[in-house]
């Protein structure tokens, strides 16, 4: 069963969304401190954490990754960690603290879980986004357990990159996270050259070192985060998909609904319902809630 210590320990840096059977399920605000690292943080427990909006750089295990909304990762207990905010208005994001039982039975202890930066679908973004908002709208226990643990079932580990030498490994994350920062930060409509030019590479060196790093081609990780961002927008309740094309710099509605529906296999319109979330997670209060985390 959940443990109600683990709410102590959380509360005044997070917002509840749910307690389930050997889960607790949460909410992180950040803010933008214009710092690249701070810490070092110690974890004391397993949680999955998916980003929802915004981006922040972290060090876990000593390797370092931009983590944005096509990222999620898994903190195991006593994890040395550094993170920091240098880019963008902030960040969100939903974590699921998972008990020591879950990780033993599921898990093999934990042995099935990826370290580090993880690289999630589209498909995974939407599952995480209709379980915050089945929390928000007071669904019961049965419902939202079972779409954690499909989160749970998604979780694959990085691709196996073979880098030839950890230099070159650290060289082309960086260069990878320089371009994600860039596209958090403001540059989400920007084409290769101007992200290219950003990291200080040349677009072709770009272009073959990101894709090597996250598995995917620029343009491809570019619309996945325009996609969700999107998402979180028709979730907070945004209606005009006109609008909306037109600021993540779609050619207009029509084009915005073909790259919705081929990254989801659904229209935006039927997304909006889907999101939609009218109440607050009723399953359990948690006193002192703050927006803002020490994550």
């Amino acid at each position: 069963m959940f443990d109600p210590a683990i709410v102590d320990q959380l509360a005044g840096s997070m917002r509840p969304l749910a307690v389930l059977p050997e889960m607790f399920v949460y909410e992180i605000h950040c803010r933008d401190d214009r710092r690249r690292l701070s810490g070092p943080g110690y974890e004391y427990s397993w949680n999955l954490v998916m980003i929802q909006s915004g981006g922040f750089m972290q060090r876990l295990d000593g390797r370092e990754d931009f983590y944005d909304a096509t990222s999620a990762y898994v903190t195991r207990p006593g994890q040395e960690r550094y993170t920091g905010h240098p880019a963008g208005p902030g960040d969100v994001s939903t974590g699921i603290w998972l008990s020591e039982r879950l990780v033993k039975d599921h898990f093999d202890g934990g042995a099935r879980l990826p370290a580090g930066r993880i690289t999630t679908s589209a498909g995974f973004d939407l599952a995480h986004r209709l379980l915050v908002a089945a929390c928000r709208r007071g669904a019961d226990v049965p419902e939202a357990a079972e779409r954690a643990y499909d989160l749970l079932a998604r979780i694959e580990p990085p691709p196996n990159t073979g880098w030839r030498s950890p230099g070159t490994e650290a060289a082309h994350r960086a260069l990878a996270a320089a371009a994600a920062e860039a596209m958090a930060a403001g540059y989400l409509t920007a084409g290769i050259e101007e992200l290219a030019r950003l990291a200080a590479c040349s677009p072709q060196h770009l272009s073959r070192v990101f894709r090597r790093v996250t598995g995917r081609s620029l343009t491809s990780y570019r619309n996945e985060l325009r996609v969700r961002a999107v998402l979180g927008r028709l979730e907070a309740g945004d209606r005009a998909l006109r609008t909306l094309a037109a600021e993540y710099g779609f050619a207009d509605q029509a084009h915005l609904t073909r790259v919705v529906r081929r990254h989801l296999r659904t229209s935006p319109a039927e997304l909006r319902n889907l999101l939609a979330a009218h109440a607050p997670c009723s399953v359990r209060p948690i006193k002192n809630e703050s927006r803002d985390s020490l994550r």
